[in-house]
């Protein structure tokens, strides 16, 4: 593990959550953003399932729907399939909206362990600013894979909590 004080920081510019290199020098500065809010890895995490479930989930369900829709078609069980699919199509928006709810709960309730984020933040900054140096210091070799070590200090500091 890398200690604040043995990794040399300057300033590091972030755009749309990747890191950039600003005047040669690298620094992680915490990311600004809505999704970062909240305890460290918790409620980044949480966020994430939750766009899953109010995005993935719908098209998983219409995706799988139309398999079967398809599947049906092909053995001419349509008529049959119908009433099956749509009940189906019914509890799938059922299912996106519990999960919405119950994510969203626990969003809320993520917000009571922020006390974590005195131990977790430093441990996740070093590791953030330790891929951003290691990417920058040894990126040509690490070619072709050293600027992307780099943006994934960025990626890393996503997690930490305010």
């Amino acid at each position: 593990m890398f200690a604040s004080s043995s990794i040399s920081r300057v300033s590091l510019v972030r755009i749309f959550g990747s890191a950039v290199i600003a005047a040669g020098a690298v620094t992680a500065v915490p990311m600004a953003s809505a999704a970062a809010q909240g305890t460290a890895v918790v409620t980044p995490v949480l966020k994430i399932l939750d766009f899953g479930d109010v995005v993935g989930l719908p098209e998983g369900c219409e995706t799988g729907l139309s398999a079967i829709g398809a599947g049906a078609s092909q053995i001419n069980l349509s008529a049959a399939a119908s009433p099956f699919i749509s009940n189906l199509d019914n509890q799938c928006g059922q299912i996106e909206q519990e999960g919405d709810n119950y994510l969203q709960q626990a969003i809320t309730q993520s917000y009571q362990a922020n006390g974590l984020n005195t131990l977790a933040n430093p441990i996740i900054a070093d590791m953030a600013s330790a891929l951003v140096l290691e990417g920058t210091n040894y990126g040509t070799s690490m070619a072709p894979f050293g600027p992307t070590v780099t943006g994934l200090g960025g990626t890393v500091a996503f997690f930490e909590g305010t």
